[in-house]
């Protein structure tokens, strides 16, 4: 799927300078309209019938997430964005019980932003499609049922069976969607947790040992600050290829996430610590040695190289639980980024 001009976004903010800056960003990609209060906003979403609604939550009439929980009732198929600021946990939970799709940090990346709404309005058009199969085959089978007579069997149960192919093709589509970082294309935070919990119970089953990897981008704010988040989200990105990547990047029996921000986590089956230790250090010379630049973000002159800092922890000699063994790599990634940057340090 792509976005096409006529899919519609609303902006419900009090903020003119970014509702222009979005509308510039995203001009040319959707057809975008704002609002500057809740009461605007709700009355242009249901004059619009927008594709997209994205609202702040501090606002003035109507509170954002006030807003779209109104709209959740009102325009079940509009995507509901909910955006404040990093640390304004509360907003994030009203988020959630409100039945908002997605919670939006200020300050955001605008293309990390875009991205976010094109995976929504893709989960969105296979959610609308696996709907209609589940439809096509209730109405062909009532029809095998009803009357065989009046039927060609054969061709019947043909269409029956491909109408079923198809909508397990859409339930696998849709449930890989659910699980990948729109930015990196990455698993996401929640597919690392469930199956960091299935591990852990592996290797405590079969008492083998593994391993966790948490990576974090040295300086990504001011390299955001610098050179723009269009750069920003390039480091991202190349950084999640790498990552993956046949030569330097992880085995196929390794999982890579994106835990948040510039953060990821490598989980590592089946090795010790010293096998992890190799792992990260292999990691971070890639990183440190790799030429970057792209078509869409040429590197300025005064561009210096992207460096990684990275926490080792193995279970079970550092954690006997997940939450053990993620605050323990967390802890290793601090103390490499205290004691500079471009470095690989183990837990202790």
């Amino acid at each position: 799927m792509t976005d096409t001009p006529n899919q519609r976004v609303l902006l419900v903010d009090d903020d003119s300078l970014l509702c222009r800056a979005l509308a510039r960003a995203m001009g040319g990609r959707f057809e975008f309209f704002s609002a500057a209060d809740g009461a605007e906003g709700l009355r242009m979403a249901r004059e619009l019938r927008p594709d997209v609604v994205i609202a702040d939550h501090a606002m003035p009439k109507i509170p954002g997430v006030e807003l779209l929980a109104q709209l959740s009732a009102e325009l079940p198929e509009t995507i509901r964005i909910l955006m404040s600021g990093y640390a304004d946990y509360r907003a994030l939970s009203e988020s959630l019980r409100a039945g908002v799709h997605h919670f939006v940090g200020k300050p955001f990346s605008v293309h990390e932003l875009e991205n976010v709404i094109h995976l929504l309005l893709r989960q969105r058009a296979l959610e609308t499609e696996r709907s209609e199969l589940h439809g096509r085959l209730k109405d062909l089978s009532v029809r095998v049922r009803s009357s065989s007579d009046e039927l060609e069997l054969p061709s019947d149960m043909r269409a029956i069976l491909q109408t079923i192919d198809a909508l397990q093709k859409a339930n696998e589509r849709l449930q890989e969607l659910a699980l990948r970082d729109a930015l990196t294309n990455l698993y996401n935070r929640r597919y690392l947790l469930e199956n960091l919990e299935l591990e852990l119970a592996r290797s405590r089953r079969y008492e083998r040992p593994f391993s966790l990897l948490f990576l974090d981008i040295d300086d990504f704010k001011r390299l955001n600050d610098n050179h723009g988040h269009l750069a920003g989200d390039s480091i991202l990105r190349t950084v999640g290829e790498m990552l993956l990547a046949t030569d330097g990047g992880i085995r196929s029996s390794d999982f890579a996430a994106r835990y948040g921000g510039e953060e990821f986590c490598i989980v590592l089956p089946e090795t010790p610590i010293q096998g992890a230790i190799l792992k990260a250090e292999r990691l971070r010379q890639t990183v440190a040695e790799h030429r970057w630049g792209s078509a869409s973000w040429p590197v300025p002159a005064s561009f210096e190289p992207v460096t990684v800092s990275i926490g080792v922890a193995s279970y079970p000699t550092q954690g006997a639980t997940c939450q053990q063994l993620l605050a323990a790599a967390d802890a290793a990634l601090y103390e490499a980024k205290r004691q500079g940057k471009n470095r690989v340090v183990v837990a202790s």
